[in-house]
């Protein structure tokens, strides 16, 4: 049960984050009318990329109460 439970929370965030994706290319291409909102989404997956490895080596030789 706990597998399953943490599988439809990755779903549901994963859903989220296009939403918002979605939501800001919208938002840049039509309310700021810039050209580079294909650029600044690129940018934002290419940090997501390198943060998420780091967090996830910090988090795990991390030992307190919370993990």
């Amino acid at each position: 049960m706990k597998i399953f439970g943490y599988g439809v929370g990755h779903f549901i965030n994963d859903l989220a984050a296009a939403c918002w994706f979605n939501y800001l290319f919208l938002f840049l291409k039509r309310v700021v009318k810039t050209s580079a909102a294909p650029s600044a989404l690129l940018a934002g997956q290419i940090a997501d990329g390198l943060a998420t490895p780091l967090v996830g080596t910090f988090s795990d030789r991390t030992r307190t109460k919370y993990g």
